[in-house]
């Protein structure tokens, strides 16, 4: 089976570098999915993108494309450390468009990326990078359970969903802004890519390697299906 996962930038990275920790448990998961499926992985920028967002805004960049690109070499230094980790596992280089990943999957190893282009999070990109690849599933990682219909960060009684299909996910997120460094569960260019191709997606709490592991081999897990 071939697998896209995307590994949110606050879990991968939730200070101004990577947690090692968390990158080695992740390279391990990781190594053995291989075993049995081709990987490809997105990872986000993290905090490390926010502050070189907001370092960039105060010396007084203005340009949303040069601060989306901030965030997108943010990511793809995040990447690089786990495909440090990840060893000869991994593919070696890093992936800068579709071109570029389905040329990397090829090789049969794991392959790891951040951004493509500005205007986009890496949800959109493990879409893309899935719809380029032919890949069978998705998983959306972040630092909650799933989707909800509030932020649960922000608002104790927000919902949790299990099941939802993608135009209501779409009604849900579609009002949020694409902005450098934003933080969404699922952005609305990636929600458009599940509706127009189909991919079975779902969202979990990617802290959680054993749920992980059930959600990509079709055993009982925790996280939203997004139909």
């Amino acid at each position: 089976m071939k697998i896209a996962i995307k590994i949110g930038g606050s879990v991968l990275c939730p200070t101004e570098s990577p947690d090692m920790d968390f990158v080695d448990a992740l390279s391990g998961t990781l190594k053995g999915l291989s075993s049995e499926h081709r990987i490809i992985v997105v990872v986000g920028g993290g905090r490390l993108a926010r502050k070189m967002i907001k370092d960039a805004r105060e010396s007084g960049e203005e340009s949303t494309d040069k601060l989306h690109m901030l965030g997108i070499e943010a990511a793809r230094k995040n990447a690089s450390v786990l495909i440090k980790a990840l060893g000869e596992d991994a593919y070696p280089g890093v992936p800068k468009n579709e071109d570029g990943v389905k040329n990397a999957a090829e090789s049969g190893k794991i392959v790891v990326l951040g951004g493509f282009r500005p205007g986009q999070t890496t949800d959109a990109v493990a879409l893309q990078s899935a719809e380029a690849t032919g890949s069978d599933i998705v998983v959306i990682g972040t630092d909650v359970k799933g989707v909800y219909d509030r932020d649960p960060k922000k608002d104790k009684n927000a919902k949790f969903i299990s099941v939802i299909s993608s135009t209501e996910l779409l009604d849900l997120v579609e009002t949020e802004l694409v902005e450098p460094g934003a933080k969404t569960v699922v952005d609305p260019v990636a929600v458009k890519v599940i509706e127009k191709t189909g991919i079975k997606s779902i969202v979990v709490d990617i802290r959680n390697m054993e749920n992980l592991v059930n959600a990509v081999e079709g055993r009982d897990f925790e996280g939203t299906v997004i139909e």
